[in-house]
């Protein structure tokens, strides 16, 4: 058995995300977002866009494609 052949949902990488001009598209589908700072994030999920509110520090347990320059402060 290959390390991590059965933990497909969790993370396996990261990268750093700035939506302070534009959009950002990823590259894979999230399993989670880490969310430094407190404010908004609006994200692009299978179900549609959503926003959550979060504290600093806040990880987000959700799947998304895109997260969005206007609605994330």
């Amino acid at each position: 058995m290959a390390i991590g052949e059965h933990f497909d949902n969790i993370a396996g990488s990261s990268v750093a995300v700035d939506v302070s001009s534009t959009d950002a598209d990823l590259t894979y589908e999230s399993c989670s977002i880490f969310v430094g700072g407190a404010g908004d994030i609006k994200v692009r999920m299978a179900s549609g866009d959503i926003t959550f509110t979060c504290p600093a520090g806040a990880l987000l347990p959700i799947r998304c494609d895109k997260i969005y320059n206007s609605g994330t402060t």
